[in-house]
């Protein structure tokens, strides 16, 4: 293989017109049900999609290459076993029974090995052990010896396979549930000049996160935090069309939404009186009771 083909493809500066599509193409996956099923928001779609852009993957392929484990992305054995041999490795498994596992990889002069033995293993205690051993160390043979020794073929994008990292204990971690909008607003206050002027120049890439009600949400917190002057140029407006909106009018500055008056003496609007109908006409005969019942 042409040592020009290497997995170092990361992307240092993503048009925000690419970083959108991704970000709308991991909410599809998402809602599509169709992928495995450690993802549980459109976030943890969106970070498989980035780190396998950064691994020379496709979307699908990324999204079926990652997993999460314990909130942690980790990478599917098969899909390693890929990646170092596009890097121009070639693996070896010298020895694969249910007891060890040693590992290979060569190019050219350089070769590297590494055995992976069931007594130094948390994987005694893994269900996926019991089930194939041979795999299972197959897959942590294989993990350590990128991770030693070539880990630039994962591009530093994740460090363990899945195979692997399943078998750590997972660690209790308190998560504070906000939503995205929640954290950004809080960030926005939070903020000083130059954590504010970030927050502005990254907006317009991570738009599509919010909806538009979200958006106005973000567009007042800043206007608030700088006093209603914050040039249009550098922040989306919720209609996502630039230079000119419905938030500034084309002057470049963006308004803040004006709230509504309380009515607090509402005009009361007397109705004038109709004229009532007149009455029938008499034929000048009196009614009279009929008795006759």
């Amino acid at each position: 293989m042409d040592d020009e083909k290497q997995v170092q493809t990361r992307e240092v500066d993503i048009p925000s017109d690419v970083l959108n599509q991704r970000l709308k193409m991991a909410e599809q996956f998402h809602l599509s049900g169709a992928f495995t099923g450690d993802v549980k928001n459109k976030h943890m779609a969106f970070a498989k999609v980035m780190a396998g852009a950064e691994m020379g993957m496709g979307p699908m392929e990324a999204m079926n290459a990652f997993y999460f484990v314990n909130g942690k992305l980790t990478i599917y054995g098969m899909a390693l076993s890929k990646k170092i041999r596009e890097s121009g490795w070639k693996i070896e498994y010298i020895e694969n029974g249910v007891e060890s596992c040693t590992a290979k990889i060569s190019k050219e002069d350089e070769v590297f090995t590494y055995e992976a033995t069931k007594a130094d293993m948390i994987a005694l205690k893994s269900k996926a052990y019991q089930f194939a051993p041979k795999d299972k160390l197959k897959w942590h043979a294989l993990g350590r010896l990128v991770r030693f020794y070539v880990p630039e073929i994962l591009s530093g994008t994740v460090s363990y396979t899945k195979e692997e990292y399943e078998d750590v204990p997972a660690k209790k971690i308190e998560v504070k549930d906000v939503s995205a909008v929640e954290a950004m607003l809080e960030s926005i206050e939070k903020a000083d000049e130059e954590a504010l002027e970030k927050i502005k120049h990254d907006l317009p890439k991570t738009a599509a996160f919010y909806d538009e009600a979200e958006l106005d949400q973000i567009a007042d917190a800043i206007l608030k935090k700088e006093g209603g002057k914050t040039p249009h140029e550098r922040l989306l407006c919720p209609c996502g069309k630039m230079p000119s909106c419905k938030r500034c009018d084309g002057t470049g500055v963006l308004k803040p939404v004006e709230e509504k008056e309380e009515i607090k003496d509402a005009e009361i609007v007397e109705e004038e009186p109709t004229e009532a109908p007149p009455p029938p006409e008499s034929d000048g005969k009196e009614d009279t009771p009929n008795l006759n019942l």
